[in-house]
């Protein structure tokens, strides 16, 4: 939604679309409605913080049970601006959940048992905590209280992430699509690279046109790929920057027939190991050669070795 709108030169931040979007797809009910109208208008005319407004409203008789989006709607109908970082600490903290310590060791006992010899980032290891069929029988509440360690550091920002990631809404096809795409990609590499590369699969012509961040997010997860999700944030930005300029879409350029690939045809038997990204991106351009330096009366010609050393008496 965001790329469409960027095509159509109407400037929306990414953050608007996201809070559209959950306002499209919640639905709050009637007891909420209710139990919200009897409250709040006393609690508002309070000289308070608005986070300490929320916890008292959540601290009334009577409160229905609702979800983070539920409770950010409702200020949302009421004209009332709350961050939605607010209502989901807001409601954790008037939940109470505290997990047992049971739950505290098969969490952990999870987090490690989760490819333990491959390096990944935090958020990665969280996503795949939550898609375990052991993480899905707990709340996320529960495992982020759990994780509540130095040693693991889970924030409300990145739990946000991970279920947002889980929930996208994946097809077949954009499965294959990316897979498609994997022998193309090595996000491993340098910062710069990683961006040109992600920059590439958004300018791929058979990208989707419905992706988002979660997505992307997913869909790279789904072949074992660890990008953050500030990286893709930077490469949808710079798309749509770079769709107001002439520049070239096709980052991704196909291998042309083996009959006209002439003296840069690829072995049949190629190696894996091999760097192969340049049979599928644009190569960069070539180095401009050195200057030559023509002799004048400023340039002497260079001493012989050991000319500069002294003589030394023995």
């Amino acid at each position: 939604m965001h790329c469409a709108l960027g095509k159509a030169e109407i400037t929306v931040k990414m953050q608007t679309v996201t809070q559209a979007k959950t306002l499209f797809r919640t639905r709050t009910t009637g007891d909420q409605q209710a139990w919200f109208s009897k409250n709040w208008p006393a609690i508002s005319a309070r000289k308070i913080s608005m986070r300490k407004k929320v916890d008292r409203l959540l601290k009334q008789e009577g409160r229905p049970e609702m979800t983070t989006s539920q409770l950010w709607c409702l200020f949302h109908d009421a004209k009332r601006s709350i961050s939605y970082s607010v209502a989901y600490k807001a409601l954790a903290s008037s939940t109470g959940v505290q997990p047992t310590p049971k739950q505290k060791k098969t969490v952990k006992q999870l987090w490690h048992r989760i490819d333990p010899e491959t390096r990944m980032s935090r958020l990665k290891r969280l996503g795949k905590l939550l898609r375990a069929p052991e993480g899905a029988t707990l709340s996320p509440l529960v495992i982020q209280h759990a994780l509540n360690d130095p040693h693991y550091i889970i924030t409300n920002v990145m739990m946000e992430y991970a279920q947002a990631a889980l929930n996208a809404d994946i097809s077949a096809a954009d499965l294959a699509w990316i897979k498609r795409l994997r022998p193309r990609l090595n996000l491993k590499a340098k910062r710069s690279e990683q961006l040109r590369q992600i920059e590439a699969v958004l300018k791929h012509e058979q990208c989707p046109q419905n992706i988002t961040l979660s997505k992307l997010l997913r869909l790279l997860w789904e072949i074992d790929e660890d990008v953050t999700p500030s990286m893709i944030m930077t490469a949808l930005k710079n798309i749509k920057r770079q769709s107001a300029g002439d520049i070239p879409t096709a980052f991704f350029q196909p291998l042309p027939a083996r009959e006209n690939r002439g003296a840069r045809t690829l072995p049949d038997t190629m190696d894996m190991d091999e760097d192969f990204s340049s049979a599928y991106f644009l190569p960069d351009p070539p180095a401009l050669p050195a200057p030559e330096i023509t002799p004048g009366l400023n340039h002497k010609a260079p001493l012989p070795p050991f000319a500069t050393l002294k003589k030394r008496r023995f």
